[in-house]
């Protein structure tokens, strides 16, 4: 791994978490309320991870058209339809930024009286991360843990869509802000004010970490496949 790899991959989430972490207990209620409040700071942030995970995700489908990859070129069409949504739903499709008022129907229904989708039924929020979730825990904590036995009997074609085992650093930190939250309810204290907004920066970023893998993939696919040709068109006037 070159530097940038060893940064995103090994280096940017425990050093996320341990920001969040002095930030949680050295900031106070004023900055707080700023930086982890509503549409504040950690929101932004939340933002512009899945603005990337959707631009690499693009660029990763552009690149399996290329070459003719047809199982990323799906897994990447619904990346960006995935990240459409959510990235939508975090700015409410746009109220955040422009501030235009929620009709008074709308507000009926929507538990937050935003224009959004996942605040009207649990099927548009709780059931679509709860999947996402289960995957970060299987791709990104088990499967580094038993990826030695699974290659002897899971098929090729699924091992290859899977990530890297070195994801589990920005897993296992997904895995620490999640198993706070279960602790806080247990005992009934609080330790993070609003733990699922940081538990959402690592699920996001998760998320781009996939993509910037697939997207470095097909790269590389692409470079292999450009040298093959290269190498016959060699040979062929050699003969």
């Amino acid at each position: 791994m070159n530097r940038s790899d060893v940064f995103l991959w090994t280096l940017a989430p425990p050093a996320i978490l341990i920001c969040l972490l002095i930030f949680e207990l050295s900031a106070s209620s004023s900055i707080y309320a700023q930086v982890v409040g509503e549409n504040g700071l950690l929101e932004i942030v939340q933002v512009v991870i899945v603005g990337a995970f959707v631009l690499v995700s693009v660029l990763a489908a552009f690149r399996a058209r290329k070459i003719k990859n047809r199982l990323r070129s799906i897994i990447a069409s619904i990346a960006i339809l995935g990240g459409v949504y959510i990235l939508g739903e975090e700015i409410s499709w746009g109220q955040h930024v422009f501030g235009w008022a929620t009709p008074d129907t709308w507000s009926e229904i929507n538990d937050q009286q935003e224009t959004n989708l996942h605040n009207t039924t649990s099927w548009l929020d709780q059931k679509p991360r709860l999947i996402i979730e289960l995957g970060i825990i299987a791709s990104g904590i088990l499967f580094p843990i038993f990826s030695t036995t699974l290659k002897r009997y899971v098929a090729s074609t699924f091992l290859e869509i899977l990530p890297p085992r070195r994801i589990a650093v920005c897993a296992w930190c997904f895995i620490f802000f999640k198993v706070s939250d279960k602790f806080e309810d247990f005992l009934d204290i609080v330790v993070f004010k609003r733990v699922s907004e940081m538990t959402e920066i690592f699920i996001y970023y998760f998320l781009f970490l996939y993509a910037f893998h697939m997207f470095d993939h097909l790269k590389q696919k692409e470079a292999s496949i450009i040298r093959g040709r290269r190498n016959t068109k060699k040979t062929h006037f050699a003969i």
